[in-house]
């Protein structure tokens, strides 16, 4: 079981963010934001599933370790804690993760990413696991852990937010890369199913959730933000470009 939260006010802050062309530049993206948020005094940065690397299988693993470990450095040196969508290479199995970084620079654990779609060049994720920092007992899921979308998750579904919860969290940070249906009358009711599903599940289980997504150049099918558990948003941004948003949970 995960520690019960401290009742305590923390500032947090997401990117909804597309990556960039290469890893160095999508790096040298994330460094800003972190910035932007060591400024306005964020305790977390959320960043969107596999920003680091970009949403493909034939990244450069030992380019993708170098800016990891340099984002786990300006995790120390800006005192925030970093959670940071990125694809892994390890034993030659890859995975879709978000990797935490603590604000002591310290890697405090890795969520890979449990319920695939049709992403059959990723190695899914065994267990769910929660996170204690600053007081604060959360649980990272990336995209479809999230809302398991009909008929394109197989198998077994696990309620992910739901044992989220069960294990102890009070937040959910939720990292996201969906933004490529290109069908308007289709885009309006994923967008639909994905704003109900956050609103949702924060009002049943008493959670909160912080989304952040990569819009793509269409804008994704969902809004970033800040969900508070009585499913009403703190922070919401428009689901169409590149977007910091700040709030207090």
């Amino acid at each position: 079981m995960g520690k019960p939260s401290r009742r305590k006010t923390l500032r947090v802050a997401g990117a909804q963010i597309n990556t960039a062309e290469d890893i160095a530049a999508s790096e040298d993206k994330a460094m800003r934001y972190i910035w932007r948020a060591h400024k306005e005094n964020a305790d977390f940065i959320l960043f969107p599933e596999m920003y680091l690397t970009g949403y493909t299988p034939a990244f450069d693993n030992e380019a993708t370790e170098a800016a990891l470990e340099r984002i786990r450095q300006a995790a120390r040196r800006y005192r925030i804690n970093i959670l940071m969508g990125t694809g892994s290479r390890h034993l030659g199995m890859t995975t879709n993760q978000v990797r935490v970084f603590s604000k002591k620079g310290e890697l405090a654990g890795v969520h890979e990413k449990i319920l695939l779609q049709i992403e059959k060049s990723y190695e899914p994720g065994r267990k769910l696991r929660v996170f204690d920092l600053d007081g604060l007992c959360f649980a990272v899921l990336i995209c479809n852990d999230f809302w398991a979308t009909p008929r394109s998750t197989h198998g077994t579904i696990p309620i992910l937010p739901q044992m989220a919860q069960d294990l102890g969290a009070s937040v959910i940070f939720h990292s996201i890369s969906c933004s490529g249906e290109k069908d308007p009358a289709k885009r309006k009711i994923l967008k639909d199913w994905h704003v109900a599903n956050h609103r949702t599940w924060a009002m049943r289980i008493g959670i909160t959730i912080v989304a952040a997504n990569q819009p793509g150049p269409l804008g994704g099918p969902v809004n970033c933000g800040i969900i508070g558990p009585d499913g009403q948003y703190i922070v919401r941004t428009p689901n169409k470009g590149e977007r910091f948003f700040l709030g207090e949970i």
